[in-house]
């Protein structure tokens, strides 16, 4: 197989694997949403930080933001935390259909500390049921299943260039190594999710001229208590609330 990267600088190996490398998770905040794999995910009490210590590879440096791809001592994919960008984008382009079967990551021995810049954009879209994070509007060539729900994508020059998780309502868990929310999801849960990526951004803080009390009224106003009830899942219900609930605090009840 062709060689690939995380970014230019950093070669990575595809390995197929009969299996999903893992599961993943989405965890939605009102101060940022990620998403993860790996082992992470099944480590006692396993945090960012215990990650950085225990494993290899990218990771925030001061003057940079980057995606968490971490490496065990033999190079094998660890874990994988990407980061939700903020911004909202339509992706014009066209993603291809994944590659057969899944694959893990092996880190070339030439590098290993570096980062791996994270995606300027996101796609929530409820209908596809689909989060697409990615950079710019630049030909897919390749996509890869890292997991049954996670796939990374890779451009014509074979740099990663973004990401799908599929089904991420189903995904939603408190913390990395929290239980996912067991009820199915309907299309509106879907729709009230929707909505909320959709008015906090960085698109509808622009539109208000950065005075985010406006834009979290609208969302506060958009996504009422009787939305909110609807919503299927314990989990969801709660994560919702508890979002909307810091955001009222840090802009309107100041």
């Amino acid at each position: 197989m062709s060689k690939f990267f995380l970014a230019p600088d950093v070669q990575i190996e595809l390995i197929p694997c009969a299996a999903p490398f893992g599961d993943a998770k989405l965890t939605v905040a009102s101060n940022g949403s990620l998403a993860a794999t790996g082992r992470i995910l099944t480590q006692a009490n396993g945090t960012i930080a215990t990650l950085v210590s225990e494993t290899i590879g990218s990771e925030h440096w001061f003057t940079e933001e980057s995606e968490f791809f971490r490496f065990d001592q033999s190079r094998q994919l660890h874990s994988a935390i990407l980061v939700v960008p903020d911004e909202n984008a339509q992706f014009d382009g066209l993603i291809p259909r994944p590659e057969e079967g899944y694959f893990s990551l092996r880190l070339s021995p030439d590098v290993e500390f570096f980062t791996v810049p994270v995606r300027s954009y996101r796609s929530f879209d409820p209908v596809r049921r689909e989060l697409h994070c990615f950079t710019k509007n630049d030909t897919a060539k390749t996509v890869v299943r890292i997991t049954q729900d996670l796939s990374l994508i890779f451009n014509m020059q074979n740099v990663l260039s973004g990401w799908v998780l599929s089904s991420p309502l189903e995904s939603i868990a408190e913390s990395f190594q929290g239980e996912k929310d067991p009820e199915p999801v309907d299309d509106h849960t879907y729709r009230v999710y929707a909505d909320f990526f959709e008015i906090f951004s960085d698109n509808e803080s622009l539109a208000f001229d950065y005075e985010n009390e406006l834009m979290v009224e609208k969302l506060l106003e958009v996504i009422d208590s009787r939305r909110i009830f609807e919503v299927k899942g314990q989990l969801r219900r709660r994560l919702l609330e508890g979002s909307l609930g810091d955001l009222r605090s840090r802009y309107l009840e100041r």
